[in-house]
């Protein structure tokens, strides 16, 4: 081969390979900057993943806030609801029940007016196991805790010796109440309060599951 063509040759190849040389440094400064990116973008998305997940924390904490205040809420509406209301146990639930009632009110409460409407007093669905309550709406809360001072009268009397009267309570009272009197039991008895809260609740201070 003549000594021009193998210069020619050589020079063309010194030539193409700095050419492939420039891309592969060009391709491989790109790579690079991708490569950044890459982690850049995965950084991003682990510092997203990790404000989501405080922020579903501090969500979940904000709507359990708000249920819990709701839910107080309620309650104070419930109790207020009931302020001027009695709650009379013992009354049987027979055709006879309107004038037993009428008959109890007028122990409670001397000379009251009250239109007496039982059937739609009661608390809680008809059992055959026990005798639901009766709730009795008064004009205030003063006529309520005077008709409980005269409960004590009917005791009294023996037709009304199994039939007692208290506040209408809300079930959150009632187990404020329930646990109160328990405590209270405890004390007296020498009991650790543990053992007194898994006795069962007396006739005293039973809880109506049915009260609404």
């Amino acid at each position: 081969m003549p000594k021009i063509v193998r210069r020619n040759i050589t020079g063309a190849s010194k030539r193409l390979i700095k050419r492939i040389q420039r891309r592969q440094q060009r391709l491989g400064e790109e790579q690079s900057k991708i490569n950044a990116r890459i982690t850049t973008l995965e950084e991003n998305i682990h510092t997203y993943k990790q404000e989501c997940g405080e922020s579903s924390k501090t969500l979940r904490v904000d709507l359990k806030a708000i249920a819990t205040t709701q839910d107080k809420l309620q309650e104070q509406q419930d109790r207020l609801k009931r302020i001027n209301n009695i709650v009379i146990m013992g009354i049987p639930e027979d055709e006879n029940d309107h004038g037993v009632l009428s008959s109890v009110m007028q122990v409670l409460l001397p000379n009251n007016t009250l239109r007496i409407r039982t059937h739609k007093m009661r608390i809680g669905k008809p059992s055959q196991e026990r005798m639901r309550p009766i709730r009795v709406q008064l004009n205030s809360n003063n006529e309520a805790h005077s008709a409980l001072q005269n409960a004590k009268k009917l005791k009294d009397i023996d037709k009304f010796q199994n039939i007692y009267a208290r506040l209408d309570q809300t079930k959150q009272q009632q187990l404020e109440r329930r646990d109160k009197i328990r405590k209270r039991e405890a004390e007296d008895s020498g009991e650790d309060e543990s053992s007194a809260s898994r006795k069962p609740a007396n006739k005293t201070h039973r809880m109506d599951t049915d009260s609404v």
